[in-house]
């Protein structure tokens, strides 16, 4: 009698158990299609936003490259799928920034931050957009790099801001630049003050 009795109270805890994960799935499944979606639409806001986030750089003529082209570097660790359809997205949208060419290559993070000093001078890169979510780490030595050789970095990623890049997006009443005042600093990077004015300041 005992038998029967615990097998039906763990029958009882199957079907139950079975109800409720009918109940969440829903709910589990929408909030990762939102989580998802909200990741992408944060990619195309921030695709639309970086050659105009670039285009306020008071010294932007100063930065083309031999060819009065505006170098911009793409940057991937695990995910170059995913970054070969950023750039590809990319450079479908834009062609020029304040009527000047632009050349835009994805790269891997290892292959960028050890390019040479006299190389990365060379190739005039003015700006990195990072077109996946990094780990603590790989994001520092990023920044390092990006400090050191004056270049702005971009990030679409909700929370980058407060790690240290210099632009990200802030989302509100209105979708708004993000500036990192503390690393467009250390950086030598200068942006006109209206700009600033328009923009969301993170200090």
């Amino acid at each position: 009698m005992r038998t029967i009795w615990y097998q039906l109270i763990y029958l009882f805890k199957l079907f139950f158990s079975g109800l409720l994960l009918a109940l969440l799935l829903p709910f589990i499944i929408n909030e990762a299609q939102a989580l998802t979606q909200d990741k992408e639409r944060r990619m195309n806001i921030g695709l639309s936003l970086f050659p105009n986030i670039i285009s306020v750089d008071t010294e932007l003529v100063n930065k083309r490259d031999s060819n009065n082209t505006l170098q911009l570097s793409f940057v991937f660790v695990h995910k170059k799928e995913e970054g070969v359809a950023v750039v590809e997205k990319f450079i479908k949208k834009v062609k020029t920034i304040r009527k000047n060419p632009i050349k835009a290559q994805l790269i891997a993070l290892n292959d960028l931050i050890t390019t040479s000093p006299a190389d990365i001078k060379q190739q005039h890169v003015i700006a990195i957009f990072i077109t996946e979510e990094l780990v603590d780490s790989a994001l520092d030595r990023l920044l390092v790099f990006s400090v050191k050789n004056h270049i702005l970095v971009f990030s679409p990623f909700e929370h980058d801001i407060s790690r240290g890049v210099t632009v990200g997006i802030f989302v509100g009443s209105k979708i708004l630049p993000y500036i990192n005042m503390t690393n467009v600093k250390r950086s030598g990077i200068k942006f006109y003050p209206l700009f600033l004015k328009l923009a969301r300041i993170y200090e």
